[in-house]
């Protein structure tokens, strides 16, 4: 059965010539001109994959990715952002909502064509796999190889967890705080230096490490930002925000080196 891309842009021209493309391809496509007619698509199919345009005049494709990705339905669809805005900026709130590639306009076919079939090979291997193995670790130097990652992780906890989708958003949340911050304060932005994450499900608890390579900090001296004489510094506050999410928050010394600890109520626990 041919794969089905649900293409999503306002830019009419764009999406018949991705769709005309991708029939010759093999590929059956879905075509939606802006985020509510994408919605009102998915009601009724789940495409193999989205190509999604960010500026459109309803809806933007970052307020769609991360609607989509936050629902256990539809967190398994693969998502290429496809759009014309180049900044880095820009490419950093795509992966922060969700997005599994980034491509900008204008774009070869060939190599948009080619990242379809590779993303759709890996989300096919990943459910055939149950998503998970129970130890894993990976190491980086970027914040957009960070992000997909965590993108990534994020999708296996809706696999291999029972996590409601409120809880695996608060996870993402503490995961882009502490991630960024390694790679951006703990390493500042140096990309010789790495940040390395080990994750391991075991049947009662998820705990997840992340290590840089920065000189560490003084945690134990950080205020708490939400006592009155606190309340305007801006220091600790998204560490505060984690430990109020996970249940357990370590850091060991040098503070270079944290451990989170989310437990798993029955109803969570790994299917498999």
């Amino acid at each position: 059965m041919p794969n089905t891309i649900l293409i999503v842009d306002d830019d009419v021209d764009i999406v018949e010539f991705i769709a005309m493309g991708l029939e010759v391809e093999g590929f059956t496509p879905l075509k939606a001109f802006n985020g509510k007619e994408a919605f009102k698509i998915l009601e009724d199919n789940i495409p193999d994959l989205i190509l999604l345009d960010i500026m459109m005049p309803d809806i933007s494709g970052y307020e769609v990715c991360k609607e989509l990705k936050m629902q256990r339905k539809f967190n398994l669809i693969p998502i290429i952002m496809l759009t014309a805005k180049l900044k880095e900026s820009d490419k950093y709130e795509g992966f922060i909502t969700g997005a599994d590639e980034y491509i900008t306009k204008p774009f070869d076919f060939d190599l948009l064509v080619s990242s379809i079939k590779r993303i759709i090979a890996e989300n096919i291997e990943l459910k055939e796999k149950k998503g998970l193995k129970e130890k894993f670790n990976f190491t980086l130097f970027s914040k957009f190889e960070y992000l997909r990652q965590v993108n990534e992780l994020i999708t296996k906890l809706f696999i291999n967890t029972g996590l409601q989708s409120s809880e695996i958003f608060k996870l993402k949340l503490a995961l882009h705080e502490l991630g960024v911050n390694a790679i951006e304060h703990g390493n500042l932005d140096n990309e010789q230096k790495t940040v390395t994450i080990y994750y391991t499900l075991f049947k009662e608890k998820l705990k997840i490490e992340i290590i840089d390579e920065g000189e560490g900090f003084e945690w134990n001296k950080l205020k708490n930002p939400v006592e009155s004489e606190n309340i305007e510094r801006d220091r600790g506050r998204g560490i505060f925000m984690v430990k109020n999410f996970m249940d357990e928050v370590e850091f060991i010394e040098p503070g270079n080196h944290v451990v989170m600890t989310k437990l798993l109520s029955p109803s969570s626990l790994p299917s498999n």
